[in-house]
């Protein structure tokens, strides 16, 4: 091997009592582990902003709790791109801090709300190497990713009435655009043209508006010898009240008539969504999440229970729409109503807001030998979109559209569940009695009755009610489960909080009617709730 002497000798030399220095530099697996918050972060918030339909989006457990993640190829694509422009300028220090912009959508888009992510990854000279405990700073950034989530979550998302919102992405460029090591954005560039997809900022100041109103709150900061993050939001007031009262206007200038008959069309729906709650939608989901692995300790015998729903559905079921054989249950929980309606001979595709019910529904309907029941996550206010139509029954039992909270919410979910059926098609909703029950006060306790001894525990369930005192309508439920173990009497008790609309007969029929339906009637008596049900006209 031929070497270069000349070359070697033109080397500054280190003198013999010169220290030398190392660069400290942040582990790869770390700096991933940035970026994948960084991807988490973005989909939460364009799920919770109500920036696409919530059933391009699927539940998922991250830093133990629960997120959304899109699912549609072009946009999970584009966020891709987002993370990839990231890693090479965030690793070369080009870019300190990203913003996830929420925008009007009109001709010329304006901000109403940024979500900022400043980030360092500290490269230091030193004069010894230090190994950093890398599982130790995995446990300390996640520590503190899992309290930005739930700081988000808490945000109230902006209205978006027709969808009239987007979301841009954009990056802050480091001073004069090159780094300590002269590498400049433009050699970035020309290696990886993916950037030019991106709005790339130069001066320090231009990711922070200079409106009068707008306000920056911090949701976490975190310094440690390898990395600094800092994760602000800022709100634009006053571009966000115009906005409002633009929405508000819109909403003014139609008609009731008007109102219902945008969604008589199943084309319509998607373009006349009105608000929903991310913050209830992600209680319900968290509330039955929990419960899973409870839910049947609930009945006295869940087995008995799957037989007896099945049979008396199915009776209600041919009393009023005799040879009706498809069915949509966009509710279904672990599946008591689905299977025994599978078992009775009917073809059932069911759906539910929480993915731990899915699951435990399919596997709980493949051991009855119940294999053809088609399963997904859906939020029932998405029932059109996420099944089609041409249904001749569509069904939501089990108290479960009072967890809507406002009449607009259960009016969408009645307006998808309509148009899920063919012409003729029925609708059967069965919901807790909520005019037989007291109304006002605090520590309700409604116990279900009789222990259940199973596998060597002892289950006992209670429900406690805590109504609204500025309003009788809503009430805070939670349900304990008491879990005590036979042998070693240990307990354990599980609470599990969520909210209802104590909703009258007289306004579910109101609504189911203003839906579409006819023939609406309560029925009694038949099973162990009232039942709800109404018709698609054939016409």
């Amino acid at each position: 091997m031929e070497i270069d002497v000349n070359n070697r000798r033109s080397r500054q030399r280190r003198r013999h009592d010169q220290p030398r220095l190392l660069e400290k530099q942040i582990r790869p697996e770390v700096f991933e582990r940035c970026l994948q918050f960084i991807d988490i972060v973005i989909n939460q918030i364009i799920y919770q902003e109500n920036i696409y339909p919530s059933n391009l989006f699927i539940p998922c457990q991250m830093y133990n709790l629960l997120v959304y993640k899109c699912i549609d190829k072009d946009i999970s694509s584009y966020i891709t791109l987002c993370i990839a422009s990231l890693r090479d300028l965030f690793f070369q220090q080009l870019s300190d801090m990203i913003s996830i912009n929420i925008i009007r959508n009109i001709q010329i888009p304006i901000i109403l709300r940024r979500y900022l992510i400043e980030l360092h990854t500290i490269h230091d000279p030193c004069l010894r190497a230090i190994y950093d405990n890398t599982k130790q700073l995995i446990n300390q950034i996640d520590q503190a990713f899992s309290q930005c989530i739930q700081t988000i979550k808490q945000i109230k998302p902006l209205d978006n009435y027709k969808f009239n919102k987007r979301w841009t992405f954009q990056l802050r460029l480091c001073p004069d655009g090159k780094n300590s090591k002269g590498i400049t954005i433009g050699e970035i560039l020309r290696k990886k043209p993916i950037y030019k997809e991106f709005l790339l900022i130069n001066q320090q100041s231009d990711l922070l508006s200079n409106g009068k109103q707008s306000i920056i709150s911090s949701i976490k900061s975190l310094h440690t010898e390898r990395i600094k993050l800092q994760f602000m939001c800022e709100d634009d007031k006053y571009e966000q009240e115009k906005f409002q009262q633009s929405n508000q206007y819109l909403l003014n200038n139609i008609t009731t008539d008007q109102q219902d008959t945008d969604y008589e069309t199943d084309s319509d729906i998607d373009d006349h969504q009105v608000y929903l709650s991310a913050e209830n939608l992600n209680n319900m989901s968290n509330f039955y999440d929990q419960l899973c692995p409870f839910y049947h300790v609930i009945f006295e015998d869940w087995n008995a229970s799957i037989e007896r729903q099945g049979s008396q559905l199915k009776n209600i079921i041919e009393s009023n729409w005799p040879q009706h054989k498809t069915i949509l249950d966009v509710s279904c929980g672990i599946g008591t109503q689905t299977i025994g309606l599978s078992k009775n001979g009917y073809q059932v595709t069911a759906s539910d807001l929480s993915e731990n019910e899915i699951e435990r529904a399919k596997k709980e309907a493949q051991q009855r030998g119940q294999i053809n029941i088609s399963f997904s996550v859906c939020d029932m206010r998405r029932a059109f979109t996420h099944h089609g139509g041409n249904f001749d029954i569509v069904i939501s039992c089990d108290n479960s559209i009072p967890h809507l909270l406002t009449d607009e919410d259960i009016l969408l979910a009645l307006k998808q569940m309509y148009s899920c059926l063919r012409p003729g098609g029925g609708c059967l909703i069965t919901v807790r009695d909520y005019d037989r029950e007291q109304r006002g006060g605090k520590n309700i306790v409604k116990p279900y009755g009789k222990a259940k001894i199973e596998n060597d525990k002892r289950y006992v369930a209670l429900q406690v009610w805590d109504f609204d005192e500025q309003n009788s309508q809503y009430y805070d439920f939670t349900l304990y489960i008491i879990e005590e173990d036979l042998y070693s009497k240990h307990i354990v008790t599980h609470a599990m909080r969520s909210r209802y609309y104590a909703i009258s007969s007289e306004k579910l029929i109101k609504l189911m009617h203003n839906a579409g339906f006819e023939n609406v009637v309560r029925l009694d008596e038949c099973f162990y709730q009232p039942v709800f049900i109404g018709t698609r006209p054939l016409t």
